[in-house]
């Protein structure tokens, strides 16, 4: 469900509370807005999550690169790395 979406139903609900009679609408009001504050929650703990997991991701690739290049230095054998070292 898309943010516009939830709140087109939420608008119809709204619509929907103020045509009862006043005593019933407190108590749905907070709930309706009880039900925005949550979704507000939920749309902030997934974008925390998507950021998370791609920072994770980023951080995997970093560290099978760097495994590779490792894995590859001590392939080439001392005699064949360019650090001036040897010969």
């Amino acid at each position: 469900m898309t943010n516009d979406q939830f709140e087109d139903q939420i608008q119809e609900m709204l619509a929907r509370i103020y045509t009862l009679p006043e005593p019933s609408r407190e108590h749905l009001l907070r709930m309706v807005e009880e039900t925005r504050r949550r979704h507000a929650q939920i749309h902030d703990s997934v974008a925390r999550a998507r950021t998370a997991l791609d920072d994770w991701r980023l951080l995997k690739r970093y560290l099978i690169f760097d495994a590779e290049c490792r894995r590859r230095e001590s392939q080439a054998g001392p005699d064949k790395r360019d650090d001036g070292t040897a010969g």
